[in-house]
């Protein structure tokens, strides 16, 4: 017997990815780095298609990651950046961690491999979640399409409020698959809106 949800998921046009980006655009998150791949093509789809996203594709990275630092240290508002699994996950981790020593607000957002080759001999494949897990304040992989609101609301809110990097892993199937959003959970946004970039200083930048 089929779910009644999972039958209103199947007949919606809106995508994962459609979702993901649509609700960034509403929490007031309209700035992304990245470098586009397989694993993440889903979202980057889903930025051509919103329109009110700017996407600015890096040559590295850890520069996606470092911009996106920067752009909250310098506005108080919060940027993402975007890349692939395995590698291109890795490579964010200097920028990353710029964020977390300066207390700037982050989203990353990093595709996975399909879910059935997770794990073990997977291609481009690590434990991301163990990977970030030192670098955030907020940190999951989105495994069940139905907690894509409840999971990016929980990230946007966390990098917001506690100051530091919040990741999201999302599969490239999942990134795929059809997504009615009036009956996902979710919790409270905080609205990007600018503050003063002198609202937090950390240790290290208190002694240059």
């Amino acid at each position: 017997m089929v779910r009644k949800d999972t039958i209103t998921h199947e007949q919606s046009e809106k995508t994962v990815s459609d979702v993901i980006i649509g609700e960034m655009v509403s929490a007031g998150i309209d700035l992304i780095f990245g470098l586009p791949g397989t694993s993440s093509l889903g979202l980057v789809d889903a930025i051509r298609k919103n329109g009110k996203v700017r996407y600015i594709v890096v040559r590295h990275e850890e520069a996606a990651a470092m911009a996106a630092s920067a752009y909250n240290k310098l506005t108080g508002r919060i940027a993402a950046c975007l890349t692939i699994a395995g590698p291109g996950a890795t490579n964010l981790a200097t920028g990353l961690y710029d964020a977390k020593e300066d207390r700037a607000s982050v989203l990353s957002l990093n595709g996975q491999v399909e879910v059935q080759y997770t794990g073990e001999y997977g291609m481009q494949e690590i434990d991301q979640d163990a990977f970030f897990r030192p670098i955030t304040v907020y940190n999951n992989t989105l495994s069940d399409r139905k907690m894509t609101l409840l999971l990016l609301s929980r990230a946007i809110r966390y990098a917001r409020i506690r100051h530091g990097v919040a990741q999201l892993s999302i599969p490239n199937d999942i990134q795929k698959q059809p997504l009615d959003p009036s009956i996902c959970r979710r919790e409270v946004i905080i609205l990007n809106q600018p503050s003063s970039p002198m609202r937090k200083l950390s240790k290290r930048q208190l002694k240059r």
